[in-house]
């Protein structure tokens, strides 16, 4: 589980968009599993290490960028 709850500014569809679109990366929102999955994202760890890697590093770029958004 991945915790975005820092980026208030924008709703769980949004983050899940832009890391879709932007980082490439597919990931299951948290809160298809419950409301107190809102503002998580899941992520499959089940994929060769160096996939994964490469998926954490897309999606953090993308967050610093949420960051600086704001």
């Amino acid at each position: 589980w991945l915790d975005f709850s820092d980026f208030t500014e924008l709703s769980d569809y949004e983050i899940s968009e832009r890391i879709l679109r932007k980082a490439k990366v597919w990931l299951d929102y948290g809160k298809m599993f419950g409301s107190e999955g809102e503002k998580f994202q899941r992520i499959n760890c089940a994929t060769p290490r160096p996939i994964l890697e490469e998926a954490l590093k897309r999606i953090c770029s993308e967050a610093l960028l949420f960051e600086h958004a704001s």
